[in-house]
């Protein structure tokens, strides 16, 4: 699994600055089990990771 850097916006004006964010893979993390093992197994590969 390759590294990602994780967010917790505490407003929505953050969050969309991180969801838009250019030249980046982001995903949004809204309660989703699918996350972690999709990005261990490789067929995910965020550079961001945002806890919407």
């Amino acid at each position: 699994m390759r590294p990602f850097d994780y967010y917790k916006p505490k407003s929505f004006e953050e969050a969309f600055k991180l969801l838009t964010m250019p030249d980046k893979v982001v995903m949004p993390l809204a309660g989703s089990t699918d996350l972690i093992p999709m990005v261990r197994d490789e067929r995910w590969s965020p550079d961001v990771v945002v806890d919407i």
